[in-house]
């Protein structure tokens, strides 16, 4: 058994799959992914079909462990939400449109705990972060914790 292939009680963490079902039942986006996929699109390995969703963790801060005998650590995290919407320059509503697909992420998962979190989604931020090329690359960010526990 390799490193990756450990039994899922020994590692927890948030479930990035949920996520995503969550953002599928918006029934908006053509597709919802991974961070794999969301780095193919950017280096045009694989076009995005906008409007397109990419799912990831973007950071974590764990804490230290502070049991004895054993390893329950709380692991704040923050999760990456990277979206991507057409963009025609005499559209003067795509900006709206991009808008309107932050606020529904945002409404979609804030407040709502992810299989294998520890509490509910927190707002953490937005930004646009490209556009060109006929298309707008926006992210919103969400943070929650969850507890890494290793059977000892």
């Amino acid at each position: 058994m390799s490193d990756l292939d450990l039994p899922p009680e020994l590692v927890f963490g948030v479930d990035l799959a949920s996520i995503r079902d969550r953002l599928i039942a918006l029934g908006y986006f053509l597709s919802v992914t991974d961070l794999t996929d969301a780095m193919e699109a950017i280096d045009e390995i694989a076009p995005a079909y906008p409007p397109a969703a990419f799912v990831s963790t973007l950071s974590e801060a764990p804490q230290p462990n502070k049991l004895i005998g054993g390893f329950h650590q709380l692991t704040p995290t923050v999760i990456s939400i990277l979206f991507v919407e057409p963009s025609a320059r005499a559209d003067r509503k795509q900006m709206d449109r991009v808008e309107k697909t932050r606020r529904a992420i945002i409404r979609q998962l804030v407040g709502w705990t992810a299989t294998g979190a520890a509490r509910h989604f927190e707002y953490a931020g937005y930004s646009i972060r490209a556009a060109g090329d006929g298309l707008i690359w926006a992210e919103v960010k969400v943070r929650t914790e969850y507890f890494l526990t290793l059977a000892s």
